[in-house]
């Protein structure tokens, strides 16, 4: 009967460090995913800023251009 006794505390310790485990990983999972968005969010600025300053060159660009056009013949 102390054998099974045994057994069966051993069973509820496992049972315990499974369920802390598990929460390790859905914890560090959910951390990871924030961490995803994070550099999602970062990586979009970072486009927004490019773009911004793309833009802003061709305006000059296309201003210029426009500045010196005249219509060809029709």
């Amino acid at each position: 009967m102390l054998d099974i006794e045994i057994n069966f505390f051993n069973l509820e310790n496992l049972c315990d460090d499974w369920g802390f485990k598990e929460n390790e990983i859905i914890d560090a999972y959910n951390m990871l995913r924030s961490t995803q968005a994070n550099l999602a969010v970062l990586e979009g600025k970072i486009m927004y800023a490019l773009l911004i300053t793309y833009l802003q060159k061709e305006e000059v660009y296309i201003c210029y251009c426009l500045s010196h056009w005249s219509p060809g013949p029709s």
